[in-house]
C-alpha cells in the first residue's frame, strides 16, 4: 500500500489492518460498508494545505546529489532526470512540537512524500503519493537523528515483472550528530517519454548504511480522477450510477454513495524485500483510501479501503489500471441535512501511520422524503341521534414532492354512524370536508374520540377530535280548541287528555316539585319541557282562537366523569353507597338529581375532603360552573343534558419515625399533640413539624426539633435522653 512504514511496526500494522480488507469483484475494486468509528477526530484540514514549518530553524547543511550512474538508466531506458537532497538541522520545536516526539524516541519520527520543500527551513508542501507527469519533482521528506551519512535511493517498478529498477541515489554526510530535516528529491517534469507512465516508485531511506524506512508513490500521466456522489455503483465496471447526484431524497433514494476512482500504477507496497530488486509481498496494496463522513459538521463515521497489488497477484495483468472504492449511508429521516465527505489517499509516518489529505471533498444534502401532517378545525356536535355534522381535515405538505393521500375514519365511530370525505384522495396540501352521519340507534355521548388517518406515499399520519351526540328528542303536537283549556299528556300516548281550568293568561308547567311560568304563546308555539319523567304533568293555556302547541321533551339524563389530578391512586369510587369503579369514572349516565360520592382510603396517601366540580353543557368544552365541594357533607349534582366533572386529588404522605435512646417511656409530641410513648411511626402530610419529648424521671429530655416530612419517605429522629 502506498504508505511509509517503519520496519519495527510492519507486522503490527498488518495485523491491525487485516480487519479492513475487502474482497472486490475485480482485484482492483474494493468497497466498504458504512460504519461508525469510536475514535475522536478533529475536522480535516483543507486539501493541499498540510505543511510543517518552524520560524526558529537555525543553520543548514547542503548535501550533495549523486545522479544516476551509467548503469542506472531511467524507466524504460530513457533519459534520466536530476536527483538532489538537503539536510537542515532541526531544532527542538520541530522535533517535539510539530511531530510530537522526543529526540530519544528513535532514529526518525517523521517521513512523507510531497511535491516541494523549503531549502531554508523544515517545511514540505503539497503532500501526496500521486505525482503527475508535469509536477516539478517528487520529494521524500523526513526528520531523523543523524550522526553520519544519509541516503535516499529511488527505485521504479519494472513494467514486465515485479522487480524494482534502481534509478539513482541522493546522499550526504552531516557535519555533526543531531536532528535533521532531510529532503531528497527526484525531478519529474520533462524527464521521460509518455509511454513510461504510469509507474510505481519506492524512495528507500538509509541512515549510516541501514535501510530504515521506505516511501511508496507513483508518477502518472493519467489525470482521470473521480470523486463524486452517486446513487449506486456498477461494480463490474467500477463506475458510479448517477454521478454528481444531489440532493438525495428519502423515499426516492435508498442510499447516498461517495465514490472514488482513478488510474494508477501497480506499486509493491511492503518492505523489506528479499531482494531490493523484487516486490515479493503478495499482501501488498497499491493504494489505501479513507472516507471521513461529517453530518451537519459533526463527525459521523469513516470507511477505510485497501487495494491489493494486482501486479503481484497476476503478472499477466496490465501494469496499470483503474481502482475504485466507495462508501455509503442508508437513508432514513435521521439522515436529513448537510453531509461532507473527505477523501484521504495513502498514509505517511508521523510516529504512527497518518493519512494524507484530505485531497478531495464533496458535499451533498439529504432531504426528507414525502412527508405531511394532518390537522382539523375542531370537533363535531350533533344534537341527537339521526343527525349529521361536519368539520374540515387538512393535509399539509412538509417535505418532498407531493403524492396522493387517502383519508379515512380510523377509529372512534359509534355504532350506526358513518363518515365521508370530500375530496379524498388528494395531494397535500389540500383540505377535505368530513361529514359524520348517525342513525336513530347511535348512542348519544358527549365524548367520542374520532381518529382520522391519512395514507399515501408510504407515510401514515393521524389527527383526532371529539364527537358529541346529544340525547334523543320526542315531539308531540296538541291542538287547543277552547280559550281556557288545560291538559295532562303523556308523551308516550297518542291521545290528548283535556281538563277544564279557570281562565289564565300564562302557560304553566306543573311538576311534582315546582311550577315554571312560560310566556303567553302566539298562535303556533314550540317550547321545551325538561322533567324527571317522560310525561308533561299539566299545561294550561288561554287563547282567543284555536292554537297549535308543540311539546318537545329531552330525555332528562346527565353524565358524570371523575378523574384524578396529580398522581392517580387506586381508590374505590362509590355513588349513593354503590361501588362503581376504581381509579376514575368515564361518562356514567345518571338521572338528574343529587348523588353522594364516596372514596376509599389508600395506604400512604391522604384522602381529600373537598373535590372540584365543573358543569359542562353537552357538546361544550367551556364549563358554566366551577366550584369546590365538600363531598362529605354536600352531594354532587347531576343536571339533564349536562356533564358533571369531578376532579379528585390525593396527597402522598411521609412518615416520622421517632426512637428514644435509651428506650424510655417519654411521650412524643408532634406540634404539641401527644402521639405515643417510647417512640412512634406516624404518617403525616408533607411539611415542617415541631417534634418534642416528654419528661422522664431521672433523665434530661432532648430539646425540641423541627422535622421536615417529605412525601414518600421516612424521616428517622432519635431523641437522646441524658441520665442525671
Amino acid at each position: 500500500m502506498a504508505r511509509g512504514l517503519s520496519l519495527g511496526s510492519l507486522i503490527v500494522s498488518l495485523l491491525l489492518l487485516s480487519s479492513f480488507l475487502f474482497a472486490g469483484i475485480h482485484p482492483n475494486i474494493a468497497q466498504s460498508a458504512p460504519g461508525t468509528s469510536t475514535l475522536t477526530v478533529t475536522p480535516p484540514k483543507a486539501a493541499d494545505q498540510t505543511t510543517n514549518t518552524s520560524a526558529t530553524d537555525t543553520g543548514q547543511s547542503q548535501g550533495s546529489a549523486v545522479g544516476p550512474q551509467s548503469a542506472m538508466l531511467g524507466p524504460g531506458g530513457g533519459a534520466v532526470g536530476a536527483l538532489g537532497g538537503t539536510a537542515i538541522p532541526a531544532n527542538e520545536s520541530v522535533v517535539n512540537g510539530i511531530h510530537g516526539a522526543s529526540p530519544t524516541a528513535g532514529p526518525y519520527n517523521f517521513h512523507i512524500m510531497a511535491k516541494d520543500f523549503s531549502t531554508t527551513q523544515c517545511a514540505y508542501y503539497s503532500p501526496t503519493t500521486r505525482f503527475l507527469y508535469n509536477d516539478a519533482k517528487a520529494v521524500a521528506y523526513f526528520v531523523a537523528y543523524l550522526s553520519g551519512s544519509w541516503a535516499v535511493t529511488f527505485y521504479s517498478r519494472s513494467t514486465s515483472s515485479r522487480g524494482l529498477v534502481i534509478y539513482g541515489t541522493a546522499q550526504n554526510t552531516v557535519p555533526s550528530a543531531g536532528w535533521y530535516c532531510v529532503s531528497a528529491w527526484m525531478s519529474i517534469s520533462g524527464q521521460w517519454p509518455g509511454q513510461n507512465y504510469p509507474r510505481g516508485w519506492v524512495a528507500a531511506a538509509f541512515l549510516d548504511g541501514s535501510n530504515v524506512f521506505d516511501q511508496f508513490f507513483e508518477v502518472t500521466d493519467r489525470t482521470d480522477f473521480v470523486f463524486t456522489t452517486a446513487t449506486g455503483v456498477d461494480s463490474p465496471n467500477g463506475n458510479p450510477i448517477n454521478p454528481g447526484h444531489n440532493p438525495f431524497v428519502i423515499g426516492q433514494d435508498s442510499r447516498a454513495y461517495a465514490f472514488f476512482k482513478t488510474y494508477d500504477a501497480a506499486m509493491c507496497a511492503e518492505l523489506p524485500f528479499t531482494s531490493m530488486l523484487d516486490c515479493l509481498d503478495t499482501n501488498g496494496h497499491i493504494h489505501d483510501m479513507r472516507l471521513m463522513w461529517y453530518h451537519g459538521g459533526t463527525y459521523d463515521h469513516d470507511n477505510q479501503i485497501y487495494w491489493y497489488d494486482y501486479k503481484n497477484d497476476n503478472l499477466n495483468w496490465d501494469y496499470w489500471g483503474w481502482i475504485a472504492g466507495w462508501g455509503w449511508i442508508n437513508l432514513d429521516q435521521s439522515m436529513t441535512g448537510t453531509w461532507d465527505v473527505y477523501l484521504y489517499l495513502d498514509m505517511y509516518w508521523d510516529n504512527g501511520n497518518t493519512w494524507y489529505g484530505p485531497i478531495e471533498h464533496i458535499q451533498f444534502t439529504v432531504q426528507g422524503g414525502f412527508d405531511y401532517h394532518l390537522s382539523n378545525d375542531g370537533g363535531i356536535s350533533i344534537s341527537q341521534p339521526g343527525g349529521s355534522g361536519s368539520n374540515h381535515i387538512t393535509a399539509t405538505l412538509d417535505t418532498g414532492p407531493t403524492q396522493s393521500v387517502s383519508l379515512s375514519c380510523q377509529s372512534g365511530l359509534p355504532s350506526g354512524a358513518s363518515c365521508s370525505f370530500s375530496p379524498s384522495p388528494g395531494s397535500p396540501t389540500f383540505t377535505s370536508t368530513l361529514t359524520i352521519s348517525t342513525s336513530s340507534s347511535t348512542p348519544p355521548n358527549p365524548g367520542y374520540t374520532i381518529v382520522v388517518a391519512g395514507d399515501g406515499g408510504g407515510d401514515h399520519e393521524e389527527t383526532s377530535f371529539q364527537l358529541t351526540i346529544g340525547n334523543p328528542v320526542t315531539t308531540r303536537t296538541v291542538t287547543v280548541t277552547s280559550t281556557s283549556t288545560s291538559w295532562t299528556t303523556a308523551l308516550t300516548t297518542t291521545t290528548s287528555i283535556f281538563t277544564s281550568t279557570s281562565t289564565s293568561t300564562t302557560w304553566t308547567q306543573i311538576s311534582s316539585t315546582s311550577t315554571t311560568t312560560i310566556t303567553t304563546p302566539t298562535t303556533t308555539t314550540s317550547t321545551n319541557f325538561t322533567t324527571t319523567t317522560t310525561s308533561i304533568p299539566m299545561v294550561t293555556v288561554t287563547t282567543t282562537s284555536t292554537s297549535t302547541v308543540t311539546i318537545t321533551s329531552h330525555t332528562s339524563q346527565g353524565m358524570l366523569r371523575l378523574w384524578q389530578e396529580g398522581v392517580p391512586v387506586q381508590t374505590t369510587i362509590s355513588l349513593n353507597g354503590i361501588v362503581r369503579d376504581d381509579w376514575g369514572l368515564n361518562w356514567v349516565k345518571l338521572p338528574s338529581g343529587d348523588n353522594w360520592l364516596g372514596l376509599s382510603d389508600v395506604p400512604g396517601w391522604s384522602k381529600p375532603t373537598q373535590v372540584r366540580v365543573l358543569i359542562y353543557p353537552f357538546g361544550s368544552s367551556i364549563p358554566e360552573n366551577d366550584t369546590i365541594v365538600n363531598y362529605l357533607v354536600n352531594p354532587i349534582p347531576i343536571y339533564a343534558n349536562k356533564v358533571t366533572e369531578v376532579r379528585v386529588s390525593f396527597t402522598q404522605l411521609g412518615y416520622v419515625h421517632v426512637i428514644t435512646n435509651p428506650s424510655v417511656p417519654g411521650t412524643i409530641y408532634i406540634d404539641g399533640v401527644p402521639v405515643n410513648d417510647w417512640g412512634c411511626w406516624v404518617p403525616l402530610l408533607p411539611g415542617t413539624y415541631v417534634l418534642s419529648f416528654g419528661d422522664v424521671p431521672g433523665f434530661i429530655k432532648p430539646p425540641d426539633v423541627n422535622v421536615v416530612v417529605v412525601a414518600g419517605t421516612s424521616t428517622i429522629v432519635t431523641g437522646t435522653y441524658t441520665s442525671t
